[in-house]
């Protein structure tokens, strides 16, 4: 993971767009009606939420990569 390059970018990029999506379905799911300055706080709440949490997921398993690298082997059969 450490040798795949951008990670952190690929991984917001992911999380932005499952914000979008979870956005877009509670919406629908609600039959909530996206006009105005509403919507456009609920998609930027919702994204917002999405981007913390896969900053701090990316955070953690980098850093968790960085102190266990010499002491994970890989059983390959």
């Amino acid at each position: 993971m450490l040798l795949a390059q951008p990670t952190f970018r690929r991984n917001e990029v992911m999380f932005a767009v499952a914000g979008v999506a979870l956005a877009v379905l509670m919406g629908w799911w609600w039959h909530t009606d996206f006009t105005g300055m509403a919507g456009v706080i609920w998609f930027v709440v919702v994204t917002g939420v999405g981007l913390a949490y896969g900053t701090v997921l990316w955070t953690v398993n980098h850093t968790f990569i960085r102190i266990f690298r010499g002491h994970i082997r890989i059983n390959v059969h």
